[in-house]
């Protein structure tokens, strides 16, 4: 059996190994030689004449791409290969002309293969002189800028009219090669040029000996500059006038707020552990370790047990299941919505236990959204959060995605109006995208707590530093036996994975009496896997929560070349 699957292996190794062959292929150009005469009134007449080595295949075109960027214009003349010029047309043997910035130039091929063929192109470039300031420039990229092949040899000449009075020497911008001056005549000679080596000339003539007027690119160029201290005043008002508008704004909500810089060794109040991680908090918004929080505190108070749960699958992270063990009547408002969310199904029906994955996908369902509402609710009618400010801050994010979206429109508007007054148009469009930042700012920066809430969350802070700094062992843990009755603090306030670490390094190894090890025996169960039960409760919902919310400048030529 064994030499017929062998066999059979071999035979279709045969068979593939000839078509890979044939199908790899690369290609070089021995030559790429350009043919620059400069007119009076500055256009170029450029002749293109490109080798390229074929090998392997087949190749089935060959393309050039010229931007018009810095020109009047470009006007293909003609395109063919082997000196002949060919039709226009998409078939074999005709060269398709497509595009107007860049104009795209394809040669379409038979099938090609192992061949070295030669293809020509002419083109005039309309306008490419401009006016200096003491000279009439030239700058012309005669390589194309982008191109994967190398280039073994190449020639360029600049031939210019007679009446035209080169003045000081030659220079090449970019690239390497060697230059010869003769009688109105610069030639570049280069050689193993590798992919992306664009070769740029400047030719400096004496004024007015080429063009009296600058080109009509240059010349809307220079009034588009002179208006620029229309656009950037524009801008500028724009911006400091709206800034302005949002600081008058927000100047009611503004708070001069300083939280104390002490430790506090055991909480302030009996708020819960939930409202108390929101309420001092930085963004007071409802989160998933707000949740837990509540989990925690209700098996701490004996209305829960937590079991590690084994038979998992490989791609499975670690799981637990949460029993119900006697239905608590004494629950706050949001204590009791969470108890609903967790032990009630879609249906109301009560249901004695929930797995940790199940969990997780609750947060992501349209009943999160009420136990949210639920939670904000009790803290409004405990006067720790204002309606008011909240909607100010909805008010000044409304203005920021309205802002952001005026500034996209005014982009496409800077784009279409771009060739006629330049860059400058894009500064208004940016002043009104800054300002929908600043407004997605301000409206960050104002706290919807109340005066009563905000001093709520100056007594709490130095609890939360205390708890913030044990957990990164950077504070002392004066007595473990706080690890379980502090716990539910620590998940919300989001160092609950760090708390049970540094508790274990003081000397607290006992997990809570409420926790269920799979290797439990006699003794009291290692606080080990409840570390892994806590790791796994923070990314079972955390991940679903956060789910369920929020070349040389100015020179004229260059583009594109290649096969295939």
């Amino acid at each position: 059996m064994m030499h017929r699957v062998l066999a059979a292996f071999l035979m279709a190794a045969l068979l593939v190994l000839p078509v890979s062959a044939q199908d790899e292929k690369s290609y070089s150009a021995d030559r790429f030689d350009v043919d620059v005469t400069v007119q009076p009134g500055g256009s170029l007449a450029v002749t293109e004449q490109v080798d390229f080595r074929f090998e392997g295949g087949p190749f089935s075109y060959v393309f050039r791409e010229i931007p018009t960027d810095h020109t009047d214009g470009i006007r293909i003349l003609s395109a063919g290969a082997d000196g002949a010029s060919w039709p226009e047309g998409t078939g074999p043997g005709q060269v398709e002309i497509e595009g107007g910035d860049p104009i795209r130039i394809t040669w379409h091929l038979p099938p090609t293969t192992n061949k070295v063929q030669s293809f020509n192109l002419s083109y005039e470039a309309l306008g490419v002189v401009r006016q200096g300031e003491e000279a009439d420039i030239l700058d012309w990229q005669a390589l194309p800028e982008s191109y994967e092949y190398t280039i073994a040899g190449s020639t360029t000449t600049f031939t210019y009219p007679p009446t035209a009075d080169l003045i000081g020497t030659p220079q090449l911008l970019e690239s390497k090669g060697d230059i010869i001056t003769n009688d109105n005549q610069v030639q570049i000679t280069a050689g193993d040029l590798g992919p992306d080596e664009p070769l740029i000339m400047r030719l400096n003539f004496a004024s007015g000996s080429l063009i009296t007027t600058p080109p009509a690119w240059q010349a809307q160029q220079q009034a588009a500059d002179d208006l620029a201290w229309v656009w950037i005043g524009l801008a500028g008002l724009i911006f400091i006038g709206g800034l302005g508008g949002l600081f008058l704004a927000a100047r009611p909500y503004k708070r001069e707020t300083k939280r104390p810089e002490s430790v506090s060794y055991s909480p302030p109040s009996d708020l819960s552990p939930a409202l108390a991680g929101i309420i001092s908090g930085n963004d007071t918004s409802v989160s998933w370790n707000h949740a837990l929080a509540t989990v925690f505190d209700f098996a701490g108070r004996g209305y829960l047990e937590i079991e590690e749960l084994g038979n998992r699958k490989w791609y499975q992270g670690e799981d637990f299941l949460v029993s119900l063990l006697s239905k608590p009547n004494d629950l706050l408002p949001h204590e009791q919505a969470l108890f609903e969310l967790l032990f009630h199904n879609k249906s109301g029906e009560l249901q004695t236990s929930v797995t940790g994955n199940q969990i997780g996908d609750l947060v992501t369902s349209a009943r999160w959204g009420t136990y949210e509402e639920v939670v904000k609710d009790e803290l409004i009618t405990a006067d720790l959060l204002s309606p008011k400010r909240e909607e100010a801050v909805m008010r000044f994010l409304v203005a920021g995605g309205l802002l952001l979206f005026l500034s996209a429109a005014l982009l496409v508007g800077a784009l279409l109006l771009m060739n006629q007054f330049g860059l400058w148009t894009f500064l208004v469009a940016g002043a009104f995208a800054a300002l929908g930042i600043m407004a997605f700012l301000t409206g960050g920066s104002i706290s919807i707590r109340t005066t009563a809430g905000e001093q709520v969350a100056q007594n709490w802070e130095p609890f939360r530093r205390y708890m913030d700094q044990a957990s990164k062992g950077k504070e002392r843990i004066a007595n473990p036996e706080l690890f379980e009755r502090y716990l539910p603090y620590a998940m919300s306030f989001g160092v609950a994975e760090g708390w049970a670490k540094y508790n274990e390094k003081a000397g607290w190894h006992e997990a809570p009496g409420y926790f269920r090890a799979l290797d439990m025996d006699d003794g009291a169960t290692s606080i080990v896997p409840f570390i892994g039960v806590i790791v796994a409760t923070s990314n079972s919902g955390g991940a679903a929560a956060a789910g369920a919310g929020a070349a040389a400048a100015g020179a004229a030529g260059g583009g594109a070349s290649g096969a295939g």
